[in-house]
């Protein structure tokens, strides 16, 4: 693989397979602890009640009902997006507004002079 400088006869050889071993283990750490400051990070956005119920959804998934219990969760995950969505917009129409009374307000006072 010429993306990661890997070639086919050097995973034969012992050496070379340890270090592969141990830099794979290395990335799996890294993606682990990424997957967990992600997910921490997006449950602060969620209420109490919506992270037990997600939680619930996690812990006691529903063997016969695995794909319902997925589009569930997936249906809960953009619900929050779009909750998240309408709150971005509502802080910048609020914020907008206040830019553009304050331009306002600084058009009528140099009217004014």
């Amino acid at each position: 693989c010429k993306a990661h400088q890997l070639e086919y006869k050097k995973l034969y050889v012992g050496s070379h397979q340890r270090r592969l071993k141990l830099k794979l283990i290395r990335m799996l750490k890294q993606n682990k602890r990424a997957l967990v400051l992600k997910t921490k990070c997006l449950l602060t956005f969620l209420s109490a009640d919506e992270k037990k119920k997600l939680l619930r959804d996690f812990q006691t998934p529903d063997e016969k009902n695995k794909t319902a219990t997925a589009h569930k969760v997936e249906i809960t995950r953009l619900n929050e997006r779009q909750g998240l969505l309408e709150r971005l917009i509502f802080f910048w129409e609020s914020r907008m507004a206040h830019c553009e009374r304050d331009l306002q307000a600084r058009r009528g006072n140099f009217q004014k002079r």
